[in-house]
């Protein structure tokens, strides 16, 4: 943010107030400066400042998200793992495989079809016990 640390608690709150004035009271800037007595430039720079931190403020809150879910699906996924190792069952090895899937949607690490397809294979390749091939 540019300068948001060097401003003042009444240049923060006034700066949030300029805000909802704009947003929720949906005033324009020339009733905004009027109503609290500041020049139309101080308004205009007050809502870009509150702007970009409320965007900050926002994205720290989807990254933080973000990780919570990863670490979700990531305990799932080695429950699953735990579950096919003990049985021989493949519910568990679908789970972890889903769980995965789900962790790299949500990073955005998609993967087209056929290359999921041929790592899956690859991991149920790697899973097979030597006297499976009997």
């Amino acid at each position: 943010m540019n300068g948001a640390s060097s401003r003042t608690p009444r240049q923060l709150d006034r700066q949030e107030r300029i805000f909802n004035l704009s947003v929720l009271g949906r005033k324009t800037v020339r009733e905004i400066a009027a109503e609290l007595d500041v020049s139309t430039h101080t308004v205009v720079a007050d809502l870009r400042c509150e702007q970009e931190r409320r965007s900050e403020e926002l994205g720290e809150r989807r990254e933080i998200e973000k990780a919570c879910a990863v670490a979700f699906y990531q305990h799932i996924a080695a429950e699953g793992m735990r579950a096919a190792e003990s049985t021989p069952d493949i519910k568990g090895l679908d789970i972890a495989i889903r769980a995965r899937t789900r962790i790299d949607a949500i990073l955005g690490l998609n993967v087209k079809t056929p290359e999921v397809d041929s790592r899956l294979q690859l991991l149920v390749d790697a899973l097979k016990l030597p006297d499976d091939d009997a």
